[in-house]
């Protein structure tokens, strides 16, 4: 696999939004050698920068032209999914004033020394405006983005500040099959030694916390080791232990010896975030086709307000958060069409290619405008999965509306 970035880990292309990343990264000065700004942090993993990107979306427009933390974490929004995300202590708990004081603040900081985020000072306040709203969207809708993101993020400073060589020759290295305990334990003390030179850190222990947030984003991104609890892994570092709830469910199968009480638990955990997720994801493909329905026919009249799931939440569970398999619809289309005599468990067949058509324009201007919120690989994939198909990437738009309408021919 490449070091190149520019290259996707599932070896696609980077998408329109991912280019836009790097074009604003691009603008910035990341070289902390000449800044000394503390770019990364040990609150900074990709399930939080999604939570704080989304609350910064949530916040009211007046407010995100001129914010500081405190109005991240005392905003209504905050104080409603903090709990349930991350079993954290109400907002408004005195106990965890210190905790979400940096749980907030350095994203902020991430975001801000990437340029999605401008920062200023109201006396001793840092205070924030947001520079680049796409991106923000783009970041706040998953974790999975925010990892993208950081990925390029990362990439960039390590670049720019003459640290990256250190990596990649680390990448190599076990590439090569001649990984030893020294291999990990030199990238450490180069890290240290690095940050000590080029930062306001003066502190090692404070570096060795930092150090996994940087070292694991690049390890999950090429399959290598990462750092666990100060040392290599022992195999190729996984996704999920980027995220910084402690408890992955997520992944509830991997874990030993629960019982019936605590699997219980982390079910319920389980089904909270991802209607969480699902939430975030059907709000932005309101806010953004809002009023207009997305399927143009005669019961298009009136506002779109219905998001509707083009293949259902029972039938395909996988793609209840997917953008693609989202389409905002009127009242009337909603419940007289999609779902004929508003039998939300039913679903019209020939209404749903009608839905898939529509989205497939919709996908079709959005990488037209080059604003990143569809992608036709991904609505690819959801008509393979929905309809059984095996449509390639490489399909011209007007080729997977031929086959959609070949298909529906043949119901």
């Amino acid at each position: 696999m490449s070091h190149d970035w520019r290259i996707r880990y599932n070896h696609t292309k980077m998408s329109p939004i991912e280019d836009k990343i790097l074009a604003q990264l691009q603008k910035q000065n990341l070289d902390i050698r000449d800044s000394g700004y503390r770019y990364m942090d040990q609150k900074v993993t990709p399930d939080v920068l999604a939570f704080i990107a989304d609350c910064i979306v949530n916040l009211p427009s007046s407010t995100r032209e001129n914010f500081t933390k405190n109005d991240v974490w005392n905003s209504s929004y905050f104080s409603k999914n903090i709990v349930m995300i991350f079993n954290k202590p109400q907002a408004d708990n005195a106990t965890a004033i210190h905790e979400y004081d940096k749980f907030t603040a350095q994203p902020l900081k991430t975001l801000s020394f990437a340029g999605v985020l401008a920062e200023g000072k109201a006396g001793r306040v840092n205070t924030y405006s947001v520079v680049d709203e796409e991106i923000l969207e783009y970041i706040s809708l998953s974790d999975r983005n925010a990892f993208n993101f950081l990925c390029l993020y990362l990439q960039e400073v390590m670049k720019r500040s003459g640290f990256l060589s250190r990596i990649n020759n680390y990448i190599s290295t076990y590439r090569s099959g001649k990984f030893t305990k020294s291999t990990f334990d030199d990238l450490k003390s180069a890290f240290e030694s690095f940050m000590l030179g080029n930062t306001r850190i003066n502190q090692t222990t404070e570096i060795r916390r930092i150090f996994p947030k940087v070292i694991n984003i690049f390890a999950v991104y090429h399959g290598v080791p990462g750092s666990k609890s100060g040392v290599a892994s022992d195999a190729p570092y996984l996704y999920s232990d980027l995220m910084y709830n402690d408890v992955n469910f997520r992944d509830l199968k991997k874990m030993k010896n629960v019982s019936r009480q605590e699997a219980s638990i982390v079910y319920q955990k389980q089904k909270e975030y991802s209607n969480y997720e699902m939430r975030k994801v059907m709000d932005a493909v309101r806010k953004h086709h809002y009023p207009n329905s997305e399927v143009r026919d005669s019961y298009a009249q009136g506002e779109a307000t219905q998001v509707h799931h083009i293949f259902s939440q029972s039938s395909h569970p996988e793609l209840r958060s997917t953008p693609e398999n989202l389409i905002l619809l009127t009242a009337q289309q909603h419940n007289s069409k999609a779902h004929p005599s508003n039998k939300t468990r039913t679903t019209d067949p020939d209404y749903q290619i009608v839905c898939l058509l529509s989205k497939l324009e919709s996908v079709k201007t959005s990488i037209m405008n080059n604003d990143g919120r569809y992608t036709k690989e991904s609505f690819v994939n959801i008509v393979n999965q929905g309809l059984g198909l095996s449509l390639g990437y490489d399909l011209s738009f007007d080729d997977i509306a031929n086959r959609l309408r070949q298909y529906q021919r043949q119901m």
